[in-house]
């Protein structure tokens, strides 16, 4: 078998007497090479050899930590590559599809691919391994910082479970098969998590240009265990927990669509659970829920509940996702027809919610993370922006752009401003231009098709057909940098696969793919994808509904049509 020594360069500023950071940053530079290393050799898996006594040390640092969800499955016998976030070919891309849905085909490919992790010995402890090697006349090797127990953690954690006695309940075999079971259980909750998804009737909507979702949650009782028990014991705190349990895996997916973050711990959807379905609360208002005595959920309430119900459902942020309601679940019938709907029940535990990405604060904004500069001098590479879209840049060959640096950053309200402004000092020279020519004034407006369109008026198309407005602030925006500092924006490469349009094309190339997402198997896809244009047609339905005008019309949305000379 070859070999491949692959070096590694730490950083300048790392104090090697820090062993924390010293441990932290080891573990990613190893993965960064050995990912980088399975990406330029065209490797698809890498086989690592952790094995069962590694696997008991993970559950028992786990439980140190309080971890007690699903860091109690320990390692998985396959996985993701870590630490690798951003590296082309290794971190979920490579290998982009087309995939056209059977509804709409995407403005752009969504990515696939990344580097795979392998764990093919987890089922074997160490002592049968060595064994294995002395009867093969191989010899173990071991690095002997693995025996300090004042190195690392775990260093010290193996140290206490290999010379201590310990209980019973914490020996190898009992953590091993306490991950086995938490494995077990939480492929039940995905499994009904992930049918869940499948069996809505109104498909989840997503616009790529975006990176928004229009989500229609399940009723609080479709999480509930589905049994021939009686009504009341389905409603226990046990099964409450059952339901939260699944919950949680459900909103996971749908955060992971569009998160600009890693979504790491599913602990933090906890308050999302209680604010999207408050009947799942462990700890509800008193009185609203008497887990002995009611045979559903929602059927019984107290005033105060019924009061709270009654009220439009408040937005909130979760892993950098803005959760925005769009209509209270009563005003999707109308209240003199609730009585005789005979799904008014059903749509009365679901809601309707438009996600997209957090705004950004000022600490975001002015983070260097947040952006990402391009050097004229660079040769062209994959960038991912935000977390969500992957972004190829290359000047054109004959572009002053060749000397000059490009800047990819969120939109900022400053931005909308100065174009705005660069829009209305165009439309003015068109109306002395005109006047020049002895042509009345209103002549602009009365045949626009007649003027050249140039980047600015694309621009403050795509912008001004964004909607809800505020969508425009989490998209990518490439802008050049000038000598004094100034930006100038130049492209929304997202926004004009959507519409249709190119500008800056004699300046700069660029390609766009959204970030490797699950959209299910194939043919029980969950997604339905969209783009601005339905978006729009969705909102200002969900906006006559909040309106109080009821089920709303289907509007269609006819956009403004831009003729060039």
């Amino acid at each position: 078998m070859e070999s491949t020594i692959v070096p590694v360069t730490w950083p300048a500023d790392l104090d090697l007497n820090d062993l924390n950071r010293f441990e932290t940053e080891a573990r990613r530079l190893r993965y960064q090479a050995l990912g980088t290393v399975c990406r330029d050799m065209r490797l698809k898996c890498l086989l690592v050899a952790h094995h069962a006594d590694d696997q008991a040390e993970t559950i028992m640092m786990r439980l140190v930590h309080g971890r007690f969800r699903s860091g109690l499955q320990g390692m998985q016998p396959a996985d993701w590559i870590p630490e690798c976030q951003g590296i082309y070919g290794v971190h979920h891309s490579g290998g982009p599809q087309d995939f056209v849905s059977r509804n709409r085909p995407k403005p752009f490919p969504i990515e696939t691919g990344g580097i795979r992790m392998l764990r093919p010995l987890l089922g074997f402890d160490k002592k049968r391994l060595i064994a294995t090697c002395e009867e093969l006349d191989t010899p173990w090797v071991e690095d002997h910082t693995n025996q300090d127990p004042t190195l690392t953690a775990r260093n010290a954690v193996r140290h206490v479970m290999h010379t201590y006695k310990l209980p019973k309940a914490l020996s190898n075999d009992s953590l091993l098969s306490l991950a086995e079971h938490m494995r077990g259980r939480l492929r039940a909750h995905a499994t009904r998590a992930e049918n869940l998804l499948v069996q809505r009737t109104r498909r989840t909507e997503m616009d790529l240009t975006t990176g928004s979702l229009i989500v229609d949650f399940p009723s609080a009782s479709s999480f509930l265990p589905r049994s021939r028990i009686s009504p009341e014991i389905q409603r226990t705190e046990s099964a409450i927990s059952f339901a939260r349990n699944t919950a949680y895996l459900y909103l996971q997916r749908i955060v992971e669509l569009i998160s600009p973050r890693e979504v790491s711990s599913i602990g933090q959807l906890s308050n999302a659970i209680d604010v999207i379905w408050p009947a799942l609360s462990l700890d509800p208002p008193s009185g609203t829920r008497d887990i002995n005595a009611h045979a559903t959920i929602t059927n019984v309430k107290s005033e105060a509940d019924k009061k709270s119900s009654n009220a439009q459902p408040k937005g909130f942020c979760v892993f950098g996702v803005w959760f925005r309601p769009l209509w209270s679940p009563s005003d999707l019938v109308p209240s003199t027809l609730q009585d005789d709907a005979p799904s008014a029940t059903n749509i009365e535990k679901s809601a309707r919610y438009l996600l997209c990405r957090q705004p950004l604060d000022r600490n975001e904004a002015q983070n260097p993370n947040s952006c990402i500069n391009i050097h004229p001098s660079s040769p062209p590479q994959w960038h991912l922006f935000d977390n969500r879209f992957w972004l190829w840049i290359k000047p054109s060959h004959e572009s002053v752009m060749q000397e000059t640096p490009l800047k990819i950053r969120m939109l900022s309200s400053k931005d909308i401003s100065s174009l705005h402004k660069s829009m209305a000092d165009r439309v003015e020279m068109s109306k002395a231009e005109r006047y020049t020519d002895g042509q009345e004034e209103n002549s602009l407006q009365s045949a626009p098709s007649k003027y050249p369109i140039d980047d600015v008026s694309c621009l403050n198309f795509m912008l001004s057909n964004t909607k809800p407005a505020d969508l425009r602030y989490g998209v990518p925006a490439i802008f050049r940098v000038e000598e004094s500092g100034e930006e100038t924006l130049l492209a929304l490469p997202t926004l004009e696969r959507g519409f249709g349009f190119r500008t800056a094309q004699d300046v700069f190339e660029r390609r766009v793919r959204y970030r490797k997402i699950d959209v299910g198997e194939p043919n029980k896809e969950f997604l339905r994808f969209v783009q601005g244009r339905d978006l729009r047609s969705f909102y200002e339905e969900a906006r006559m509904g909040l309106a109080g005008v009821g089920t709303a019309k289907k509007r269609k949305f006819r956009p403004r049509v831009l003729e060039v000379e």
